[in-house]
């Protein structure tokens, strides 16, 4: 999916320059509405993607990285 560029990782960025992982944006802003940002008292999370980052989670945790997927270090 196309987004707008963010620099919403660069710390965790240089978190993974240390040690193995991983960085997933989830989407929660309902189709066709404007977003406030996160940070805003007006900001309402689609409580939809809740399952959806559930199912990734999940998925993520019971098959776990591959092995070429893994660089040493």
């Amino acid at each position: 999916a196309s987004t707008e560029q963010s620099l919403g990782g660069e710390d965790f960025s240089w978190m993974l320059q240390q040690v193995p992982g991983a960085l997933a944006r989830l989407g929660v802003r309902t189709p066709g509405q404007k977003c406030p940002d996160i940070h805003q008292p007006t900001f309402v999370v689609d409580e939809h993607c809740i399952a959806i980052g559930l199912k990734v989670l999940a998925e993520v945790a019971t098959t776990g990285p591959t092995r070429s997927s893994v660089t040493p270090r």
